[in-house]
Parts: C-alpha cells; structure tokens; sequence
C-alpha cells in the first residue's frame, strides 16, 4: 500500500484489511477450538462405547495401549486392574496416551478467537502507527514504519524465543529470522503494489 502516493489511502485500506484480517483470524482461531472440542467429544463417546460393550473386554484395550508404549503385560497388569474399576478414568488414560486430545469449552474457544484476533489486530497497527504521526509526510512516514516494524519484528522473535528457553545466541538468531521473514513478505508486498501501479497507472 505504500507504493500509493496517498498517506490517506494507506491508513484506510490498511486499516479495511487490518479489521478484517483479525476478525478472520480470531474466527479462525474460534472454530478451529471448537471443532477440536467437538472431535475430543466424540473420540472419548467411542472409547467409552468400545470399554462398555466392545468386541473386546476392556483390560484388553488397555493392555494394547500399554503395549504400544512398550510395557510388558505383566508390568501393566496392576494399573490395568486399578482403571477397569473406573470407566471415567480408563476413558481418560486412552484419550491422553492414544489420542491426545483436550476438552476445550465454548468460554476457553472464544478467548482463544479473542486473543487470536486482538494479537493481529495489535501488531497489524505497529506498521501504521507512523502515517498516523506524520499525516501527509508520506515518505517520511514509509521510512518510519520500516524503522518501527524492523524494530518490532526484532523484539518479538527475541522475546518468543527467550520465553521458550533459548539462550541469548538462540535467541538473537530468532529475532534476524523473524526480521527476514517479515521483510521477505513485506517487499513482496510492496513489489506487487508497485507492479500493478506500473501496469495500471489510471487506477492507482
């Protein structure tokens, strides 16, 4: 957008795509939890269908799943004695060791839409927070953003990679890597808009 020669028209349509990408995104975010709690739901009705009237008793499922992570039958056969006695229980080993997959409720889907959403919304703005300050300085405010956004972009992947762990050299790597990717899209971005301005230069 910045290809344009209107500092109008880059706070405009960048806030359009900005407002309407983070609410895809927190959408996204929203269904892509739900239907993870709707795959869970049904999974854990199949494992407990299978240990109520299966084709096999229910010891025999968890001894499978004690096989399948390599203890002995004779080493499993107290744990395998001790969840029999409890339907919730077994249900819930074989979901956490087979399947791995977690209950999550409608409040804890749409705090992850939420914060998906809010997250996109927040750094999608750091880019055009600088034509805001310099109005009509359009060029000024280009280098700015670059400025800003390097900054940021540098800041994130240092801190994502400190959170995780890593050590200062991990860490900075992180940040360069963040950086490059983030330049990488940004020109090709840039180098679209441009493109069609050449092609088309009555419509831009």
């Amino acid at each position: 957008m910045t290809a344009t020669r209107s500092s109008v028209y880059v706070v405009s349509a960048g806030l359009a795509d900005l407002f309407a990408a983070a609410i895809s995104m927190g959408l996204g975010a929203y269904l892509a939890a739900a239907t993870e709690s709707k795959h869970h739901d049904v999974v854990e009705e199949k494992e407990r269908l299978c240990f109520r009237g299966g084709t096999r008793a229910p010891d025999e499922r968890l001894y499978e799943v004690f096989r399948r992570h390599g203890v002995p039958r004779e080493e499993a056969s107290g744990a395998v004695n001790c969840l029999c006695a409890n339907e919730a229980l077994a249900v819930q080993f074989v979901l956490d060791l087979e399947h791995r997959t977690d209950k999550t409720g409608k409040t804890l889907a749409c705090v992850e839409g939420l914060v998906m959403g809010t997250s996109y919304l927040v750094g999608g703005l750091i880019p055009l927070l600088p034509y805001f300050v310099f109005g009509h300085e359009l060029r000024l405010g280009f280098y700015t953003s670059i400025g800003v956004t390097s900054f940021a972009l540098l800041m994130f992947g240092f801190a994502k990679a400190k959170i995780s762990g890593c050590g200062n050299r991990n860490s900075g790597w992180s940040a360069v890597q963040t950086l490059i990717i983030g330049a990488v899209a940004a020109g090709v971005s840039y180098g679209i808009v441009a493109g069609v301005k050449i092609l088309l230069p009555t419509s831009c």
